[in-house]
């Protein structure tokens, strides 16, 4: 009976080994799928990372901008104040010198642009 169990217990060894096989192959595999998972996840971090500094540096960039405009409106404003106080009543205008005036008259329209200057113009047509 001692070599039957022998043979018995070999076939159970066999069994053992090739059972650690399978089960070390699965491993292997989850594993490598753990690695791949990990080497995934690094790169959706750095790309993440990526888009927030570049969004980071999108506001700083916006907020910079609004920044200078609001200054140029500022100043826009400031020297349309100063040419108002620069401009000169009608009454005031030195009608026998019209030259001594340039600079200090009101703006022509309160509205709209200026297409074209004044004084005579030729027809295009």
């Amino acid at each position: 009976m001692e070599l039957k169990d022998q043979i018995k217990s070999t076939k159970e060894i066999t069994n053992d080994l090739s059972r650690i096989s399978v089960l070390k192959t699965k491993e292997e595999q989850q594993k490598s799928l753990l690695q791949s998972e990990q080497v995934r996840k690094q790169e959706m971090v750095k790309s993440w990372v990526r888009r927030n500094g570049n969004f980071k540096r999108f506001q700083e960039k916006k907020r910079i901008a609004e920044k200078i405009e609001k200054e140029i409106a500022r100043m826009i404003e400031e020297e349309r104040k100063r040419q108002l106080n620069r401009t000169i009543p009608l009454s005031k205008i030195n009608w026998r010198n019209f030259v001594e005036n340039k600079g200090r008259l009101p703006w022509p329209v309160e509205k709209g642009i200026i297409t074209s200057q004044f004084g005579i113009q030729k027809h295009p047509v």
